[in-house]
Formats: C-alpha cells, structure tokens, sequence
C-alpha cells in the first residue's frame, strides 16, 4: 500500500499539482490516520419458549401446552457481527526548512568539484541524509532561486547553481522503472473522482498513455465511439517551460485502442470544449 501511495501522488502531479511548504512545526503526530471508530450497538433477544409442563396436571393442560407457538428469536440487524474495521494507513512527512546558500556554501562546493563553474554539494547535505531516507514524502524549503542563467549571488539577490537541485532531490530516487500491480491499477480505478481529472487518468492507466502525451491530448485525438486515442502530440520541455511539441520518438506517433469498459469516460473527455482535455 505504500508503494501505491507515492505512485497515485506521482500520477496527480503529472497534472501540474504544486504545493507550496509554508513553515513546520517541530512536532509532528505519528499516529495512524483513520477514521473515528463508530461503535455498533449489539443486543441479543432471548425468550423462554416453553416451559415444561407440570406432571401433576392433566393431559388436557398437557395438550393446551403443546398447543402454543414456539416462539423465535430471528436476530436483527443489530445482533450481526460487527463490520470490519476500516484499515488505517500511516504517512511519513519530513519537512525541512531555509535552505539558503550563501557564498562561502557554493564556493566551497565548486572547490570540492575541482571545475571552474561546476559545483559539488555532497558535503553539504550528508548530515541530514539518514534523516530524509524512507520517508514517504520529504519537502525542503528552498529559500533561493536556482538558476544557471546569472552567476551565483550571495546577500541581498541570491542565485544558486542548478547543481544544488540535484542535491536535494529524493535520496530514494531510482532508475528501476516501477509499474502498478493489477491490485493497484483497480484500487484506483474505482477510487478516482467522477471527473475530466480522474478520466483522464484511468484513460492512462487502461491504454499505457505517457503523463507527457494525456497533456497534450485534445478532443479531435478521441473517436467520436471512443474506441480510439491518436497519439499526434505531446508535452516537452523547453528552458524549463512546457510546450506542446512532437511525441518522444517516431514510434510514439501510434493509435490506441481503448477498452470497452473504459470508452465512456473516452466520449466524455472528446465532449469538452477546451482545447486540450485537461485544459
């Protein structure tokens, strides 16, 4: 479940979700997130049946006894077991804040890289690394542009080479490609919200679209059955600035077939009168 959590995040930030880390307080709750327990009330109806009858009456008080209904008790809604609980899911959060670098900083580091321009902040940041591993999610306060654009500068107008970037990304980070289990890719299926957001994406998750090409994709790209997705386009950068350009490679340049159950949420997304379906 936890590997589910960081790929469901990784797939809503392909949709442009920024978040913005404003401050952190130094105690942090480690308990389970759950709901409120409701407690469910149980009662269990009993009755006496029949009583036995007195040897000393007569066979008449004997039939008369016979005669009454046994009475039942059919349990109610109330006498059920229990539902089971929902389950808990526990996050990790670390947050970390003024990550400010001042001359003496960048200096020291395009020293240890032995280049002229080129920098190296490893020493900078190994202090904190056991502290930033296996957290779900880790979030520094970068206080400073990064940019290679003007040199570095200290106070007042700060600048930081880009090298710090890649620095501080996620020490988890890792170049085997990861892909959603069967399990995972249902869990989200029905989890997603009723939505051009959530369509969209159980588009992606039922046809093997890249986060790069559903952002580009515009109604005229969907068959009007919604039998078919054409890939023409898609995201690229330029400078840091989203574009819409060609496909990754030549062979990106493909027709998709989508899935019966999933050709509905199709028509809707061709439905929109915005430009790119996520417009």
């Amino acid at each position: 479940m936890k590997g589910l959590k960081k790929k469901l995040a990784a797939v809503f930030c392909a949709a442009i979700i920024s978040i913005t880390a404003v401050g952190c307080g130094t105690e942090i709750y480690d308990g389970p997130l759950k709901k409120s327990d409701t407690s469910l009330d149980t009662s269990v109806v009993s009755s006496d049946t029949s009583s036995k009858a007195d040897e000393s009456k007569g066979g008449e008080d004997q039939s008369s006894s016979q005669a009454q209904p046994e009475s039942s008790s059919a349990p109610d809604a109330s006498s059920q077991a229990p539902a089971a609980a929902e389950p808990s899911y526990k996050v990790s959060l670390l947050c970390v804040g003024d990550n400010l670098i001042h001359d003496n900083i960048y200096l020291e580091a395009e020293k240890k890289s032995g280049q002229k321009g080129k920098y190296n902040f490893d020493d900078a940041y190994k202090p904190i690394e056991s502290y930033i591993k296996g957290n779900d999610l880790a979030i520094i306060n970068q206080e400073t542009i990064v940019t290679d654009t003007v040199p570095p500068r200290s106070f007042p107008t700060f600048a930081t080479p880009k090298a710090v970037a890649d620095k501080v990304k996620s020490p988890n980070t890792s170049s085997k490609k990861d892909s959603f289990t069967a399990a995972e890719i249902t869990t989200m299926m029905n989890s997603l919200p009723d939505d051009r957001l959530g369509w969209s994406i159980r588009l992606m998750l039922g046809t093997g679209m890249r986060t790069q090409e559903l952002l580009a994709l515009e109604p005229k790209h969907i068959e009007e059955d919604g039998s078919c997705i054409h890939i023409r386009q898609a995201v690229t950068m330029v400078k840091g600035t989203p574009k819409i350009g060609t496909p990754k490679t030549k062979s990106s340049y493909r027709d998709i077939p989508v899935p019966e159950n999933l050709r509905r949420y199709a028509i809707q997304l061709r439905a929109t009168d915005q430009q790119y379906i996520l417009s």
